[in-house]
């Protein structure tokens, strides 16, 4: 599972000082959505796949990832009010 190049709370600070323009951070956000997606697809496969001990493995480091992204996704309901699949979007 990668976590690369999405949007991150120095982003979103960035906006709110108005020195990243909005148009940017959606860029950011749209692809933050397809990787909690994607993470979320990685782990129900590895449930199916992988023996429990790879599955418990994963998991931790999802559920350490999660608690980051759970600030980030807060945010970006704030800031995208108007985008109704982030706000479906649970981690």
């Amino acid at each position: 599972m990668s976590k690369k190049g999405h949007v991150t709370v120095h982003h979103i600070e960035m906006y709110l000082c108005e020195k990243l323009p909005k148009r940017k951070l959606e860029v950011l956000k749209d692809k933050f959505k397809r990787e909690l997606k994607r993470e979320q697809e990685d782990l129900k496969e590895y449930k199916e796949k992988f023996d429990d001990y790879v599955y418990e493995e994963e998991y931790s480091i999802y559920l350490e990832r999660n608690e980051k992204n759970m600030e980030i996704l807060e945010a970006l309901k704030k800031i995208f009010p108007e985008d109704e699949e982030l706000g479906r979007l649970e981690i």
